[in-house]
């Protein structure tokens, strides 16, 4: 059969950055005990893994867009605050042992193996593991349907395709390099297996988000997360409907999805507002400032419908996002910033931060900035904090990351702090600009 669609969210020294993000509420003795006793503790799994954050490791070229990894060989870290364990009904997990902050970086993890397809990635595997003894013990680790218990456990044959191709569907990412300057980053991409990463269980309101750098994949809490509680990551698209969550859920993973919940808006109303969108952005797609005014009063009816479902639900995040960037097509740097302010609070309405929230808390910035003569100083500096605040926690707070993400939304704001005491004209035809440049993802 067609493969299934990719698990996607639409990210100085990592070192200093971790010791700056891992403050633990234990003394110097007892952390250096906590550490010890982790970097002993012996993993139920086939590979190394790293308890301690090697000094020699340094993520910022990665997030800079290099894709070699730390080191030669595979890199892997688990926080030693981490555990995993068996759980009752969802198999392995990670749970912590004692309590985690917001904005730590707990999991990172090199792939087994990438290639530029899920086919390519299932026939690499099937042609590695005939012979590699190691790769197939590693691969066999991970999970897959539950009928095929007895065949992951069988490591002296090599796994016929069946199995590995249950096993890539349960497990599968595809690589999401860091955005530039907040647009996803277009060319091949790649799909992998990350092993241990892959321990992590799925739920719709996660305390980790998931990025890449490089090709590792990096997970960082974006809550506090108390002794005893699992990490968890959303394997979708929080943008994604009930509906589709509930398909992809059932077809990739044979799990039912956890909701509908309270962010999740009735079926009917979500599914007529989001044609009427498609339909909508169909006419923005033609170019001309007439197809965008006429765009932009539907996206004006279709906000308000929105808001009068009444519920926070991530699906309408987009709606909002367009709202704000055809504001900024036509010059309204106001309207566009509300539009973006508005998208923000739709996606964080389940995790308070994401991939997803940082890009749009960007545009928020580099439109005050380039509208610096309808928007005040104060609102710029506050747009771009926010921005600042979830990359942080998205990415991580090594020094320099944010510019090097973001070399022209940089130049920008610093141009804007520059000239802040100057007359600041000239900056509409630029927000209108990027706004049209912005459109999509």
């Amino acid at each position: 059969g067609s493969p299934p669609e990719a698990d996607s969210q639409v990210e100085g020294s990592t070192q200093s950055s971790v010791a700056v993000a891992g403050k633990q509420p234990l003394t110097p003795e007892e952390a250096t005990q906590a550490a010890s006793a982790a970097e002993s503790a012996e993993l139920p799994v086939p590979y190394d893994v790293r308890r301690a954050w090697p000094s020699e490791w340094d993520l910022l070229p990665m997030l800079q867009g290099q894709l070699e990894l730390l080191r030669p060989g595979p890199s892997r870290f688990l926080h030693p605050a981490l555990e995993v364990r068996s759980i009752p009904g969802r198999g392995r997990g990670v749970i912590a042992s004692r309590a985690v902050e917001a904005g730590e970086l707990l999991l990172l993890d090199s792939p087994l193996m990438l290639a530029a397809s899920y086919d390519e990635l299932v026939d690499d595997l099937k042609t590695r593991t005939q012979a590699d003894e190691v790769l197939r013990r590693q691969v066999l680790s991970m999970c897959g349907d539950p009928a095929d218990e007895a065949a992951r456990a069988s490591l002296d044959q090599p796994p016929m395709e069946k199995l590995l191709r249950n096993i890539v569907r349960h497990n599968f990412h595809m690589l999401e390099p860091v955005p530039k300057d907040g647009e996803a980053p277009s060319g091949d991409l790649f799909v992998g297996l990350w092993p241990l990463g892959s321990l992590v269980n799925h739920s719709l309101r996660p305390n980790v988000t998931r990025t890449f750098a490089g090709h590792c994949s990096c997970y960082r809490s974006i809550k506090p997360i108390k002794a005893g509680e699992e990490v968890l990551d959303n394997y979708l698209d929080m943008r994604l409907p009930a509906s589709e969550r509930r398909d992809m859920m059932r077809r990739n993973h044979g799990i039912d999805d956890e909701g509908p919940d309270a962010n999740d808006a009735p079926g009917a109303a979500v599914e007529d507002i989001m044609a009427t969108h498609r339909e909508i952005m169909e006419e923005v797609e033609v170019g001309t400032q007439e197809a965008a005014q006429e765009a932009f009063a539907g996206l004006v009816n279709l906000t308000n419908q929105c808001m009068e479902v009444g519920i926070m639900d991530p699906a309408f995040t987009n709606i909002f996002r367009d709202f704000g960037l055809t504001a900024g097509q036509l010059g309204s740097a106001e309207m566009s910033l509300q539009g973006l302010a508005q998208a923000v609070e739709f996606a964080t309405a389940r995790e308070p931060y994401s991939v997803i929230s940082y890009m749009l808390a960007l545009r928020m910035a580099h439109m005050a900035c380039l509208a610096k003569d309808e928007v005040d100083s104060e609102t710029r500096c506050s747009v771009e904090a926010l921005a600042r605040r979830h990359f942080e926690m998205v990415f991580g707070r090594c020094a320099g990351a944010f510019e090097a993400a973001n070399p022209e939304v940089s130049r920008c704001l610093a141009e804007g702090v520059a000239s802040s005491a100057g007359d600041g004209g000239g900056g509409v035809e630029d927000a209108e600009a990027a706004a049209k440049r912005s459109r999509t993802e």
